[in-house]
């Protein structure tokens, strides 16, 4: 089944999105 590529991309896309929370964060205390 086609399921365990979905899992594996959202294994992969999670850190990306910790990281452009970190940096929407950090951009927003700057202000």
């Amino acid at each position: 089944m086609e399921e365990k590529v979905d899992i594996v991309a959202l294994g992969e896309l999670l850190p990306m999105i910790q990281i452009i929370a970190r940096l929407f964060g950090r951009a927003k205390s700057m202000q």
